[in-house]
């Protein structure tokens, strides 16, 4: 059976172990789900590609918990071998690892999304447990142990939900008599009850105590007071710009076909922190790292505006002969202003990049020098605000006229063959290549000149 909308929302109810097909990313959907409903499946095929799409609007009512998912959410499977298919909320059976001095005694465990691969999604999903505002909770990922969920959410909203520091991210907050968690993955979820033992047992003054109290643990109402941080600029049309946090990914967001994206998270201790975004451009080139260090405040959101990539950049030759062209060519802001430079100098401007982002240059080689050069490019933006620099990219300038004598030039005659070849092999792997040259060009003025450049391109193997 397939879940169609005609209007705008299509309401089904799960009667029997059914699939139900998401047909595409824009009609929204609610399914009520009968209790005694065993391994109930979503078919998300239609709109997943590589283990990732976009879902629409979906609202799960079912007495184990409700689900809300918000419309055009990306859901993305661990791995791109995952196809699309999803539980729907499902009892299972689990049994808690027990903690010194506590009883944990499950009430319910739901098992959403799947058993076997991770889905996360890059906005808040809400996850309603009637009833269970007394209760503690915690999930098990796939192939992991459990872990419990303490953090508190500063409100039951979507913004908090988007919020969320990373793809493991989740909070809960209690709402009247129920229990809520804001989350961005799917995965077992257990709730349960702690009957702790006092390490001092009362004295029995006659009132029945029995030195045993029970209770959930997650019935407190106190907010966090954690702080957020915001981005905002310019990428390249609809790529995936990733944000690091102390060198660890935590989350992505889709630029907008103009290379415009946002990313805000939140639910983070008060501290310093270094933030890192990069891009792979649309061919799959990656940007450098933009790197922030500043400290995040507590109930304070710290906004870096107007960040802007740099230009990607790669050139069809790494070697070539004095008077050949060399084409160079990368993505950048879409109709932004690119510039070329070859070490610190500037070559060549107003190299308009197009509609898509895709800028390209013809180099040409007559009037320049044998030896070794670095391409790095940057890109203005109509408003007249520049980017930094782009990654540099080496290539090799020789004669092609240039006759190979019997032995090196400039070589000391007390020094034999393969000294001189380790002389240029940098690595040690007995070739004379790009890796070698880019060696070099490092150390270029201050380690290596001409002499060390004529040996090289005389044992060049390639």
């Amino acid at each position: 059976m397939r879940v169609l909308a005609d209007d705008v929302t299509s309401s089904v109810s799960i009667v029997s172990n059914v699939v139900y097909t998401i047909l595409n990313s824009e009609d929204s959907i609610t399914i009520d789900m009968n209790e005694d409903v065993e391994d109930p499946l979503i078919n998300s095929v239609a709109v997943i590609t590589s283990g990732s799409g976009l879902f629409p609007e979906i609202n799960i009512n079912s007495d184990l918990m409700d689900v809300a998912i918000p419309a055009s959410t990306t859901v993305t499977g661990a791995d791109d071998s995952w196809g699309g298919m999803m539980h729907a909320p499902m009892a299972t059976a689990v049994t808690l690892p027990q903690v010194e001095g506590e009883t944990r005694t499950v009430d319910s465990a739901v098992e959403i999304g799947s058993s076997s691969i991770k889905l996360t999604f890059d906005k808040g999903v809400r996850l309603f447990f009637p009833g269970k505002a007394d209760f503690r909770i915690g999930h098990i990922e796939p192939g992991e142990d459990f872990s419990e969920i303490t953090d508190v959410c500063d409100a039951d909203d979507q913004e908090t939900g988007n919020d969320l520091l990373d793809d493991d991210g989740d909070c809960k907050i209690i709402v009247g008599s129920d229990l809520v968690v804001w989350t961005k993955h799917f995965t077992e979820y257990v709730v349960y009850s702690v009957a702790t033992t006092p390490a001092v047992q009362p004295v029995d003054n006659g009132d029945n105590n029995s030195g045993t109290t029970t209770g959930g643990g997650g019935g407190a109402t106190t907010f966090s007071h954690k702080g957020k941080v915001a981005f905002d600029g310019i990428a390249y049309p609809n790529v995936f710009v990733n944000l690091l946090k102390d060198g660890r990914k935590i989350t992505s967001k889709k630029a907008d076909s103009s290379g415009k994206f946002n990313i805000k998270i939140g639910n983070l201790t008060p501290g310093t922190y270094t933030f890192s975004l990069w891009a792979n451009d649309s061919s799959g080139r990656k940007s450098p790292t933009i790197s922030y260090t500043f400290y995040v405040t507590s109930s304070i959101t710290a906004t870096v505006s107007s960040v802007i990539f740099p230009p990607t950049i790669e050139m069809n030759k790494s070697a070539a002969f004095i008077g050949e062209d060399l084409e160079i060519s990368g993505q950048a802001a879409p109709l932004g202003e690119v510039s070329i430079y070859l070490g610190d100098e500037e070559i060549v401007s107003g190299i308009t990049a197009d509609a898509s982002g895709n800028w390209k240059y013809i180099l040409k080689t007559n009037s320049l020098v044998v030896g070794p050069y670095l391409v790095k490019a940057n890109v203005k933006l109509s408003d007249g605000a520049f980017s930094t620099f782009s990654s540099g990219v080496n290539f090799l300038l020789s004669k092609k006229d240039e006759k190979v004598t019997e032995t090196p030039p400039e070589i000391s005659e007390q020094l034999t063959p393969q000294k001189i070849y380790n002389e240029v092999d940098f690595n040690r792997d007995g070739k004379i290549n790009m890796d070698d040259f880019n060696t070099l060009v490092f150390y270029w003025g201050k380690q290596t000149d001409l002499t060390d450049f004529s040996i090289l391109l005389y044992y060049w193997t390639g």
